[in-house]
């Protein structure tokens, strides 16, 4: 397998994404980036990792909400009103994380607009995770021990975020099968066969 290559995994929320993408990782040696992305954005920046989660639930290039929601260091200090990043500055810094991290050697991200970050990148191959509706609630049914109407909103709104987060920083639009090399319906296929077909595209890859 060609050397510097970097698999983007976007997924549904709940389609068992997550899961797949780590064990591509695993069985290619391939090194995985997920909440790791957000750790090294704060540890760089010295942002809390609280506000690189709270992007994707508002993405907005607000002051003001950041200045009313108050804006922490990892050290706890109140940051000035001309010290206030926005969510653009803060996107930023964890783009530049992105970038950075694919330059060392063969990775897989999951998420955050990897694909849209990474899309001059040659050796970059982007995926995109869906499910059937019926799966993705009878999961979280599962994991999370919901009613069925409350799994449903749980799906609703996780994905509702993903698309606007999305949207908002690529000026794409989330799961349009135009920004992927490859869709993957994982309520039709085994998850070692999607492994395997994940696997066999990248071994393709010059």
């Amino acid at each position: 397998m060609t050397d510097g290559l970097v698999l983007t995994v976007s997924r549904e929320a709940y389609c068992g994404g997550d899961e797949l993408a780590r064990t591509i990782a695993d069985k290619l040696g391939f090194k995985f980036y997920d909440r790791e992305i957000i750790s090294l954005a704060s540890q760089k920046s010295g942002i809390h990792e609280d506000h690189f989660d709270a992007i994707e639930k508002r993405p907005t290039n607000s002051i003001l909400y950041s200045v009313v929601m108050g804006m922490y260091t990892t050290r706890g200090a109140y940051v000035k009103l001309d010290d206030v990043l926005t969510d653009d500055k803060i996107y930023q810094v964890q783009a530049d994380i992105i970038r950075d991290m694919a330059t060392d050697g063969n990775c897989v991200f999951v998420g955050r607009c990897s694909d849209y970050i990474l899309r001059s990148r040659e050796k970059c191959v982007n995926i995109f995770l869906h499910a059937s509706n019926a799966d993705r609630i009878s999961r979280v049914m599962k994991e999370q021990n919901a009613t069925e109407n409350e799994a449903k909103k749980i799906i609703t709104r996780a994905d509702k975020k993903r698309r606007s987060y999305y949207n908002y920083y690529t000026n794409r639009e989330w799961g349009a099968m135009a920004n992927y090399d490859l869709s993957l319906n994982l309520s039709k296929i085994p998850e070692q066969d999607a492994v395997k077909v994940v696997i066999s595209y990248l071994e393709s890859v010059k």
